[in-house]
């Protein structure tokens, strides 16, 4: 019974740890800080801890071991070289149709996932120059708005503020960037056991539905 007990405990510990929210902070205001986590954990991804000098090690004048010529030599070749080489063209294309399509639809789920908790983009367009000011802040607001409102249609966006201002008396422009996002764990694991089966799908030649690719290079084939 103890060992049935300690595997539900386990269990237990495991289901937590998936209902746990992975998150990321980035930052930018002259320097960039990156941070991910998982739950009250956080470490920092950029920039990168300063390691200690690690001591000099005695040189070594042993010739280190050649590597035989079958491991320099031998390795396994991807899938599509293979069906380049073995059975032409047209099967490599509707290979790389079915992964194009499981690609995207990868990144869509992910995408329904993932929430954005805070987005602040605050820009302050300067040059010196009045006319360059001007134009300069003209292109920008047609990037970044048009950028925001193509986020904020495809990722949930709890709070976001996006500032472009022109100032015609400084001489540098200035950007600041605050980005924040979490995804919880359990989502993404059940999206992935759906993409693994997905890809299991696209990539079985058994499959009963005919890939887009297929369709067009049969109807290619009997014109």
């Amino acid at each position: 019974m103890i060992i049935v007990y300690i595997l539900l405990g386990l269990v237990v510990l495991l289901l937590l740890l998936l209902l746990l929210p992975a998150h990321i902070a980035v930052t930018f205001d002259g320097s960039f800080q990156a941070r991910a986590g998982i739950g009250p954990v956080v470490f920092r991804l950029y920039p990168p801890k300063e390691e200690k000098k690690k001591k000099k090690k005695e040189i070594s004048y042993e010739k280190p071991p050649k590597k035989s010529k079958k491991e320099e030599g031998v390795r396994a070749a991807s899938e599509l070289e293979r069906l380049w080489k073995e059975e032409g063209w047209q099967a490599a294309l509707s290979y790389l149709c079915r992964m194009a399509s499981f690609l995207l639809e990868a990144f869509q789920r992910f995408l329904d996932i993932l929430v954005i908790d805070r987005l602040n983009i605050q820009l302050r367009v300067a040059s010196g120059d009045a006319d360059i000011t001007a134009t300069d802040y003209g292109k920008a607001c047609g990037v970044l708005y048009p950028v925001l409102a193509l986020i904020k249609s495809r990722v949930r966006v709890r709070r976001e503020q996006l500032s472009v201002q022109p100032d015609f008396i400084a001489e540098k422009t200035e950007f600041r960037l605050e980005f924040r996002a979490h995804v919880i764990l359990i989502k993404v694991l059940w999206q992935g056991l759906r993409l693994l089966m997905r890809f299991l799908v696209h990539t079985s030649t058994d499959g009963t539905a005919e890939p887009a690719g297929e369709r067009m290079i049969d109807n290619g084939r009997k014109k």
